[in-house]
């Protein structure tokens, strides 16, 4: 077995993007949605979920702010959607990581704006994205 002493980098930058929603028709969000991994809680579970929290969860994370934008209705049973997702994030010319990004730049950007709908039954939309080391 090898062992490595002193400092040991396994980190990298990546951009993130959280999108955050009210459900109104829950039949109606849950076909929108289909096989894409989107977390939905109760308002009681989704409050839970954000104070326990673990390191590098969507929840947790202070860019995504989700407590902050969580829409409290006062019905425990109102059902909230959370999706997230992350793109890895490439250097410029100079070698250093591009760090700014907009919400074009991530591959479910599209998926979002068709998904996250009236229409689609839901409502208070809030994309939070951005851009950094994750490690």
């Amino acid at each position: 077995m090898k062992v490595r002493n002193g400092f040991v980098s396994n980190s990298s930058s990546s951009s993130f993007i959280l999108a955050y929603s009210l459900i109104t028709d829950e039949e109606k969000a849950r076909a929108a949605i289909g096989t894409v991994d989107v977390e939905i809680y109760t308002e009681t579970e989704l409050e839970d979920a954000i104070k326990n929290a673990r390191w590098c969860t969507p929840l947790e994370c202070d860019w995504a702010d989700v407590y902050q934008k969580m829409k409290k209705t006062g019905n425990p049973e109102q059902l909230h959607a959370v999706f997230s997702d992350c793109d890895d994030i490439y250097e410029d010319g100079d070698s250093e990581p591009n760090y700014d990004v907009d919400f074009d730049d991530f591959s479910s950007a599209k998926w979002i704006d068709e998904t996250f709908t009236t229409e689609n039954g839901f409502k208070d939309v809030s994309i939070q994205y951005g851009a950094g080391r994750n490690g």
